[in-house]
């Protein structure tokens, strides 16, 4: 696919990215800085590429602090909500927003899914910490250009329709296990396909072993009901992966 496609936004976005361009303006010509980036990341710019509608929006903000950014555009938007760390959480015009920093090299704990975040970090890292190639595409806000870092996701997402991880996904797995749940559901949801790498490294016993320790028992079942629920027929495809058996089944 030679030519990115673009996104057409509904009224309440359009409104909402104003509001983060009008702030993102204001700040620079009162400070004279340099131009603040504004891209919308994941799982939004996927949705809408595939023509779904989702009014869940996380933004990556880069060249000014979230906690400054946030600031300005909650009185801009005259809104009053907490803001927790590096991160600015609020709703408007009914769309679910999050605001955050660019995030790389994050550290997992080895007995948990806590994440530690290093916030000084590039797109290429946001990135590559993310848990699907999917979920890599960017919306620049200030270029109204889509941003395809991996060079092919574009592609795969509206062609090939194939779930990969962009770092190899026993890496990805082993950093969150949970992933493999949420691979399943996005090949019911999208009607995608598994790659064979993430087929290969689900069955991965030590994989499987972390997901045992590190998801709780009701998550998992959780997980396993909306299969159930949305996609039968898939499901009993499914069931003859073995980290599906595992999941339904577990040793301990």
């Amino acid at each position: 696919m030679s030519e990115l496609p673009s996104i057409v936004l509904t009224k309440e976005e359009v409104q909402l990215f104003n509001a983060l361009e009008h702030t993102a303006v204001t700040y620079e010509v009162a400070n004279s800085s340099t131009k603040i980036s504004i891209r919308v990341a994941g799982g939004w710019v996927r949705d809408h590429l595939l023509q779904t509608s989702s009014n869940d929006i996380d933004f990556c903000i880069a060249s000014l602090s979230v906690v400054e950014f946030a600031t300005l555009l909650l009185e801009y938007l005259s809104i009053s909500e907490s803001k927790h760390l590096e991160t600015a959480t609020f709703t408007n015009l009914g769309l679910e927003v999050d605001v955050c920093p660019l995030r790389g090299n994050n550290t997992y704990s080895s007995t948990s899914r806590i994440l530690t975040v290093d916030t000084n970090a590039t797109p290429y890292d946001e990135t590559m910490r993310r848990d699907f190639t999917i979920n890599t595409l960017f919306d620049n806000i200030r270029t109204k250009q889509i941003h395809d870092s991996m060079g092919r996701e574009v592609h795969n997402l509206l062609i090939a329709k194939q779930l990969q991880t962009p770092l190899d996904p026993h890496i990805t797995f082993r950093d969150d296990p949970l992933r493999i749940l949420w691979s399943v559901r996005v090949v019911i949801r999208y009607n995608f396909t598994l790659s064979d790498a993430i087929v290969s490294a689900s069955k991965d016993t030590t994989i499987q072993e972390l997901l045992q320790r590190k998801v709780s028992r009701e998550r998992i079942g959780r997980h396993i009901g909306w299969y159930k629920c949305e996609a039968t027929s898939c499901f009993i495809k499914i069931t003859r992966i073995e980290f599906v058996q595992h999941c339904l089944h577990p040793t301990s």
